[in-house]
């Protein structure tokens, strides 16, 4: 009988982690897509760290986390047309319509670190050709001007 375990691969930082720097409250902004049309792995685990301001956060401050999905790089087949292979530095929160919401952090103190650590299939059955995560701050402030970090590890399933 095959036995199966997970290979983990390299973990690596999501493209344009800056977008969410001093992001403005009420805003949104997309990472570069992670491309799986090379890596073809069977799931993701994904890691975020957002810092916010050090003034100004609400008591009842949040952040949401969309789901974006291609079948080809660029901005005609993605989620909401949203282009996640040269990500804007504009705001796209009129762009979300259809965009997954994968999760809501509470993000209610001054300075606060938020994380968050995830698997992509537990949001999806299979994994897109391309897919990237929209950060939507409603901290009631801006994020600070840096200190993120959005991480993904690709896992595949190896059978002997």
């Amino acid at each position: 009988m095959a036995t199966g375990t997970i290979n983990y691969g390299t973990r690596a930082a999501f493209g344009t982690v800056s977008n969410m720097n001093s992001l403005a409250n009420d805003n949104s902004k997309p990472f570069t897509h992670v491309d799986n049309t090379s890596t073809k792995a069977l799931d993701y685990e994904m890691w975020l760290e957002l810092t916010l301001n050090t003034t100004g956060v609400s008591a009842t401050g949040f952040v949401e986390v969309y789901l974006l999905e291609g079948q080809v790089s660029g901005s005609g087949d993605t989620t909401d047309g949203i282009d996640m292979s040269t990500p804007t530095t504009s705001d796209q929160d009129a762009n979300i319509k259809n965009a997954k919401k994968i999760t809501v952090l509470t993000a209610n103190a001054n300075s606060q670190v938020v994380r968050w650590h995830g698997r992509l299939c537990d949001y999806i059955a299979n994994v897109p050709n391309f897919w990237g995560l929209l950060i939507r701050n409603m901290s009631g402030a801006a994020f600070a001007s840096s200190g993120h970090d959005a991480q993904v590890v690709p896992l595949k399933y190896d059978s002997a």
